[in-house]
């Protein structure tokens, strides 16, 4: 078996438990497996790992820090996957994670609030993206 293949074996295996754990939890919330959304997050693994997680079925990834995200997203692409910008979120990296993220978890103040506007209108106007950006608020 080749390095790739016992990566992809090894994603695989531990998807699979994770699933299965959230399939549990679910049943035993009385919860839908279908309202839980399930998000690998990526940060410190490879662009190689993001693509075989979405060989295998994953179509949203959490990310922390722009400067590794960028490149990723780059290489992966934005078409059937959703990135999530999770953790803390400088002002100045406001427009570059506005190209990409579908959310962005942990927006703490107005200054953000206003700075992630006037980046995502740019990215509207520039073409970057077509979609309205989620935002959870601490």
């Amino acid at each position: 078996m080749t390095a790739p293949d016992e990566r992809r074996t090894y994603l695989a295996n531990h998807l699979a438990e994770v699933r299965d754990r959230l399939s549990r939890a679910c049943a035993a919330a009385d919860r839908a497996p279908d309202s839980v959304t399930l998000l690998p997050v990526t940060k410190f693994f490879p662009a190689s790992d993001v693509a075989l997680l979405r060989e295998l079925g994953c179509t949203e990834f959490g990310e922390s820090r722009e400067q590794d995200a960028s490149p990723k997203v780059a290489e992966i692409g934005t078409d059937g996957v959703r990135w999530h910008m999770i953790g803390r979120l400088q002002r100045n990296k406001a427009k570059a994670v506005a190209a990409w993220a579908h959310a962005i978890h942990s927006v703490d103040t107005d200054r953000l609030v206003t700075a992630l506007g006037k980046a995502v209108a740019g990215a509207v106007d520039n073409g970057d993206r077509t979609a309205d950006l989620d935002v959870y608020v601490q």
